[in-house]
């Protein structure tokens, strides 16, 4: 096992700084954008009697104002995909520094399509527009929750 690492430090002193620099920039782009794709995850509940029928939720979360696609295309079909009966957004669809415009992009298609609650994040308060941004969204079709525990019928 030592052997391997004096061979590749070897090979790592005969590569140029500069190689060097872009490998680990190349690695972090990597990275970075690595967490910045979204992702489905499948989830199952057993509803022990009270749900009676199945019942499909996408939960998106996190968003960040971040682009998926024109008009946010991408990240409306992985939903469409997943043929929910409703939208859960909980937190961080809006982002306190950058452009509502991909959020706004989003929810326009997303809730002429289907049912959509959400719940505040962070970056809301952070930014001092959390009022403004759940205002904005109630006006446009999404229910918004303030409280601990509400009951959703879908």
């Amino acid at each position: 096992m030592q052997e391997r690492f004096k061979i590749l430090r070897v090979k790592l002193k005969n590569v140029s700084p500069l190689k060097k620099s872009v490998s680990i920039l190349i690695i972090l782009l990597l990275i970075i954008i690595w967490y910045e794709i979204p992702v489905t995850e499948h989830i199952h509940i057993k509803g022990e009697g009270k749900i009676t029928s199945p019942v499909r939720f996408a939960l998106v979360t996190d968003l960040h104002s971040c682009s998926y696609g024109k008009n946010e295309a991408y990240l409306i079909r992985m939903i469409d995909n997943e043929k929910p009966d409703a939208v859960l957004l909980s937190g961080d669809i809006f982002d306190d520094k950058l452009s509502d415009n991909n959020t706004n992009d989003f929810i326009s298609v997303i809730t002429d399509k289907y049912s959509c609650y959400y719940v505040t994040g962070n970056h809301k308060f952070w930014s001092g527009r959390a009022d403004e941004m759940k205002k904005w969204l109630k006006d446009n079709g999404v229910t918004v929750y303030h409280c601990w525990v509400h009951a959703v019928f879908v």
